[in-house]
């Protein structure tokens, strides 16, 4: 009897010392995936701004790409090619405007802040005071220095360059084969497919609605008020409208911080007809494509925050991880508050 009893006691003590064993390598492989996550973090967080963008552009254009694929036959020449117009169109415009215009827009704002007086100020805007721009005048020579300063940016920068060069090899790599890195993910997430679907599609709605409902619309406001610049005589109309459209890029004020001051200094400074037609512009054109073209393209692609929460995160976003935060800001709230309503619905918090 009591040989039965010390075996069923070894038994217990048996199972007892493999179930601490389990427990205790679970942890163990646990704490070994925490690790190398992070490291895995720290590995792409060199390039994370070049590979959300990327991704980004990667489902924006994938329509587009399909359709490529099935006229020449293959994903991998439709990516290259998809690719290749994205850098024309989209990536080699924007370093050859920013490179140049941002030195004369830092310079034009040296100029208007060390002015005495509202006249000099004004001089400082309209230059010498003609009438009017020719605007394609002024883009070939802004043109004519582009190259020369943006090849400088990239020989000097090399920072500048890497990102350039991750954003082209992601966006073919995403545009390739970026339904099997999902498919990956996917499969190997510690997350419930549902959530992992739901999470990634915030993720994608995100992007979509930052680039066509926030960028294309202050790419238009941009547009609008170059025009207006160069039509009253604003040599650096140019540099003007990059700041109008970067500003654009903060909901509700962004325009105003660029235009009022340039209508300010312009009424002030003796030329109240040229500081009309700025205001003017910028409240019936450029206010119209804010409360009407935006709303719509935003319909196409519903952010899911309140406006006043979109310009906190992009503020606090900029002040956190400096230029990046524009888009970083925005993208980790509304990831956290969709983590959050999955944690409720699963009743992992609340009551």
């Amino acid at each position: 009897m009591s040989d039965g009893t010390n075996h069923e006691t070894n038994e217990a003590t048996v199972a007892a010392t493999n179930a601490s064993v389990v427990v205790v390598q679970r942890r163990a492989l646990g704490l070994l995936a925490l690790v190398v996550a992070a490291g895995a973090v720290l590995v792409f967080l060199p390039c994370g701004i070049s590979l959300i963008l990327a991704s980004w552009f990667a489902l924006l254009t994938r329509p587009f790409m399909l359709q490529v694929a099935k006229r020449l036959h293959g994903r991998t020449r439709a990516a290259a090619a998809v690719t290749s117009l994205v850098v024309v169109v989209v990536l080699g415009p924007v370093v050859l405007a920013l490179v140049p215009l941002v030195g004369s827009a830092l310079e034009l704002a040296s100029e208007v802040g060390h002015s005495h007086q509202w006249n000099d100020a004004a001089r400082s805007v309209v230059g010498d005071g003609g009438s009017g721009v020719n605007l394609l005048k002024l883009a070939r020579e802004h043109v004519a220095t582009a190259w020369s300063a943006a090849g400088l940016a990239l020989r000097t920068s090399a920072n500048v360059l890497f990102s350039v060069a991750m954003f082209v090899v992601a966006l073919f790599t995403f545009a390739a084969e970026g339904e099997s890195a999902v498919g990956w993910l996917r499969a190997h997430s510690p997350f419930k497919l549902a959530h992992f679907d739901r999470l990634a599609a915030t993720y994608a709605q995100t992007g979509r609605s930052l680039i066509i409902g926030v960028g294309v619309t202050a790419l238009i406001q941009g547009f609008i008020a170059t025009l207006t610049y160069a039509v009253v005589g604003i040599p650096r109309a140019l540099a003007l409208g990059l700041l109008t459209t970067i500003c654009a890029l903060i909901p509700g004020v962004g325009t105003l911080l660029v235009w009022g001051p340039v209508t300010l200094i312009l009424g002030f400074g003796g030329y109240p007809v040229r500081a009309a037609v700025v205001g003017l512009c910028s409240v019936v054109i450029i206010g119209s494509v804010d409360n009407f073209l935006k709303p719509i393209l935003s319909n196409r692609a519903h952010l899911g925050m309140p406006a006043v929460l979109v310009f906190i995160t992009m503020l606090s976003g900029i002040a956190a991880f400096g230029p990046a935060g524009l888009l970083l800001g925005p993208l980790f709230v509304r990831m956290a508050m969709e983590t959050l309503a999955i944690a409720r619905e699963e009743h992992w918090v609340g009551a």
